[in-house]
């Protein structure tokens, strides 16, 4: 699967790029609990929930269409359904619409789940 998601990506030229999943501050999602990591035996840093925050930065920075597959990590998580550690594609195309971001990612789904 992640070669596939690694194709699919490549032949759009969308580039990968590998976000620090650990972060010195909290997420301003105030809907996902993160789980912390204390650094050094004295600060609090947080494992991050989405590559969002970084990536951003990097669109910020100049950066272009972008991809990351990324562990992520959200407390209180743990059921049948649900793992507080799991792989999440994010990605982002500067100049595209709704419908064009919305055919892209049913493209990118299909590739698991067929047409």
């Amino acid at each position: 699967m992640l070669g596939q998601s690694r194709q699919f990506f490549a032949a759009r030229q969308i580039l990968e790029v590998d976000c620090p999943c650990l972060s010195l501050r909290a997420s301003i999602d105030t809907h996902i609990d993160l789980i912390p990591a204390l650094y050094h035996q004295q600060e609090t840093c947080y494992l991050h929930s989405s590559p969002e925050y970084g990536m951003k930065r990097l669109l910020a920075e100049g950066m272009s269409d972008c991809y990351q597959l990324s562990h992520v990590f959200r407390d209180g998580e743990l059921s049948s359904k649900h793992n507080p550690e799991f792989m999440l594609a994010e990605w982002y195309r500067l100049g595209f619409d709704l419908e064009q971001m919305i055919e892209e990612t049913v493209a990118f789904i299909r590739l698991f789940l067929g047409n």
